[in-house]
């Protein structure tokens, strides 16, 4: 795990909330005693364990761009 990381499963106390922007595909991780601030913001139909599950339409976010922006 990395430090910023550790910081902030060390100190969640004081968040006010986490949010997390993931495809849900990696390693699932330790749920902290805080975990009821944290927003998974995901790009897939995974669903986390714990905090809330925020799913965002990935074709959604390509809307309006040209082809030449990619």
């Amino acid at each position: 795990m990395k430090l910023r990381e550790k910081n902030i499963i060390n100190k969640g106390e004081d968040l006010d909330a986490l949010i997390y922007f993931t495809d849900g595909f990696g390693p699932p991780t330790k749920k902290p005693f805080w975990h009821k601030k944290i927003i998974w913001a995901l790009i897939s139909d995974e669903e986390m364990t714990f905090g809330k599950n925020l799913h965002i339409p990935v074709k959604s976010l390509y809307s309006g761009f040209t082809e030449d922006f990619f």
